[in-house]
């Protein structure tokens, strides 16, 4: 049914971990309500 389907798509963009890109040197700002764990760079 359309239901279906519109949970579906909801389940499948919900799963996709945000993405932020910047251009090397820009200044970056980030406000966090909470701890974030993150993985050590690579480069």
């Amino acid at each position: 049914s359309a239901n279906r389907v519109g949970q579906r798509i909801t389940e499948r963009n919900l799963n996709i971990q945000p993405t932020i890109t910047i251009r090397p040197g820009w200044p970056l700002r980030i406000i966090v309500h909470s701890d974030l764990v993150l993985r050590p760079y690579r480069g």
